[in-house]
């Protein structure tokens, strides 16, 4: 059973956490990955692309100019910042060419492959994807994560991944043995 209890990162507010979440949330402040948060981590929310972009960039620990071009995207902001490097890493790109969406939603499915990408981890084309029904009879070689989108979600499903899901599969992720 996950205990709550309250916890106080410097510079954020003290609030109630479950006590299986400190370590992620310790790692993520430490690289200022919390920033696009504020005060209020907001933890049942769902983290937008912009957040998101935010938070991988410092986890990365890299730096990106003032983001152009994107009607939606305030410069001098850190998600300015990140979506600069995630669109030219090729981690994320805009919805549209001047629209990058960057307070919408990160879905399930979405959250993944930029996990994928950002870690480095190839991503099979089409032409790379076998036959649709075929099975491999070998045992899988690429990193699995496993993230809980609630009731009712599918594989692939589109649902809305809570902040701290993202955050725990961050963390899983990055201490990942090679």
């Amino acid at each position: 059973e996950d205990g709550i209890r309250d916890y106080k990162v410097t510079g954020v507010q003290t609030c109630a956490l479950p006590i299986s979440m400190i370590p992620y949330i310790v790692a993520a402040h430490q690289k200022d990955a919390l920033e696009v948060f504020g005060n209020d981590l907001q933890l049942a929310r769902p983290i937008t692309r912009g957040q998101a972009a935010a938070v991988i960039v410092a986890l990365h620990e890299m730096a990106g100019v003032d983001a152009a071009g994107y009607k939606d995207v305030r410069a001098g902001t850190i998600e300015s910042r990140a979506i600069s490097v995630v669109v030219k890493q090729g981690w994320m790109g805009p919805l549209r060419s001047n629209y990058f969406g960057v307070r919408r939603v990160l879905k399930g499915a979405d959250a993944l492959l930029l996990l994928r990408k950002a870690s480095g981890e190839s991503i099979p084309t089409r032409t790379e994807v076998p036959e649709r029904f075929e099975r491999s009879l070998t045992s899988p070689t690429a990193s699995t994560i496993r993230v809980n989108v609630g009731a009712g979600a599918t594989y692939g499903s589109t649902a809305n991944l809570p902040k701290g899901d993202i955050l725990q599969a961050v963390w899983k992720f990055l201490n990942q043995k090679r």
